[in-house]
């Protein structure tokens, strides 16, 4: 898709693209001429006008956004008559969707009937790409993420192999805090606190990552306070964040990771 050779482009599945969460697409159409109609601007089924300008050096494009599930997303052409010239193709710019808080949270009991039928790649895309639960700002899995948080691969077959342990796992980490993972307090001589892990130590330094996955040296010469807490550093919310079945697929997707001596 180029800005010029297209801006012809007609029909109703112009551009096709997959996006492995929920997103919202942001159209920006040039402004000399109007949205093509299968954008279906202010019905509720289409796109939203917005007062958002976007500019370059020959052309200007108005913003308009709509919401997609994950999986196949599906844009038409740039006009409804297939004419050239005076006008350029459109841009997209595709935003993950913020989290939204659930009227009732999630609970243990709510996910356990629904795991027999979860389904493990929507939960691994929510591992991976939800912006409710981050995982990977802690988690290391397939070769990706950090290594802040417990080694995933054998959760399905350790002592907590229990799926509805898992569950529980998730939606109350400091139910069950793995050795070595507990939250940690410091507050420095200069005021500043930060809580998190500690990843390592030396004589002079505390290794440390906090809640946002920041990672960083403090000598122990600054440290004022150090409380060790029996709380997990995972964030205790997701239940308010994450359905019932999304939570399935998640732990779905947590039990058929394969064990390391498999």
């Amino acid at each position: 898709m180029t800005a010029n050779a297209d801006s012809g482009s007609t029909g109703d599945d112009f551009l096709t693209f997959s996006v492995p969460t929920d997103v919202n697409v942001w159209l920006g159409h040039d402004v000399r001429v109007a949205p093509p109609k299968w954008m279906r601007v202010g019905s509720a089924d289409g796109f939203v006008r917005t007062d958002h300008i976007v500019s370059t050096n020959d052309s200007k494009f108005r913003l308009h956004w709509k919401s997609f599930e994950s999986g196949k997303v599906t844009l038409g052409g740039n006009t409804d008559n297939g004419e050239q010239g005076g006008r350029s193709n459109y841009i997209v710019l595709i935003q993950p969707k913020p989290p939204t808080r659930l009227a009732n949270p999630t609970t243990i009991g709510d996910v356990v009937p629904l795991l027999a039928k979860a389904d493990a790649e929507r939960g691994r895309r929510l591992f991976f790409f939800s912006q409710a639960t981050r995982c990977t700002n802690c988690h290391h899995v397939e070769g990706r993420g950090q290594k802040f948080a417990p080694d995933l691969k054998s959760i399905g077959k350790g002592p907590r192999r229990k799926p509805a342990e898992i569950v529980e796992s998730i939606l109350k980490p400091s139910a069950w805090i793995v050795e070595g993972f507990r939250t940690q307090t410091i507050v420095t001589t200069k005021g500043k606190t930060h809580s998190g892990i500690v990843l390592g130590e030396t004589g002079d330094v505390v290794r440390f990552v906090d809640t946002n996955a920041r990672r960083f040296d403090i000598k122990k010469s600054d440290i004022e306070e150090r409380v060790s807490k029996n709380v997990s550093a995972m964030p205790g919310n997701v239940g308010e964040f994450l359905t019932p079945q999304q939570v399935a697929d998640l732990v779905a997707y947590l039990l058929a990771l394969p064990h390391p001596d498999s």
